[in-house]
């Protein structure tokens, strides 16, 4: 498992590192580790998981405009 800082990972997912950070915090999204100077870190495998969950959010926003867009037809 390779690690990435949060900073990159958060660069890797379009994110703040901030935001990211605020996740952690709220259990939203849990670091594989933390340092001991309290630097957060997130493995491969949950960017994976995070960037194949962003473009699920994505088909179902267009799926779901090509509906409304329908109805309104």
């Amino acid at each position: 498992m390779e690690w990435r800082s949060i900073g990159k990972f958060a660069k890797k997912v379009g994110l703040r590192p901030t935001t990211l950070r605020r996740k952690h915090d709220t259990g939203e999204q849990i670091p594989c580790h933390i340092s001991k100077g309290g630097t957060h870190y997130d493995s491969t495998e949950q960017l994976d998981q995070f960037l194949n969950i962003g473009q699920k959010r994505k088909s179902l926003d267009i799926v779901e405009f090509l509906l409304w867009h329908r109805k309104r037809i």
